[in-house]
């Protein structure tokens, strides 16, 4: 990773680790149904819509969850040898 996405994780991990980011998140994954049935069986643009909204939620995810400490040694060993 280069230096600019891990400080767009490190951002990402801020925003959503306080107290009201953790409200906007569990809102989130309700409304994205992060956990929950994607498919409708009333329409396939339901369905679309549907998996348009989980995307999001799940690219908020992977970088809540990425861990950044492995990705911050890599990259500070790259600097050093260069």
């Amino acid at each position: 990773m280069t230096e600019k996405e891990i400080q767009l994780c490190i951002d990402y991990q801020d925003v959503f680790s306080s107290k009201q980011g953790k409200a906007v998140l569990a809102d989130l994954d309700k409304q994205g149904r992060y956990r929950g049935d994607l498919f409708s069986v009333e329409s396939e643009r339901l369905t679309s819509f549907n998996l348009g909204g989980n995307s999001i939620v799940r690219y908020i995810h992977e970088k809540i969850d990425k861990d950044i400490s492995k990705d911050s040694q890599e990259q500070a060993v790259h600097e050093t040898i260069i």
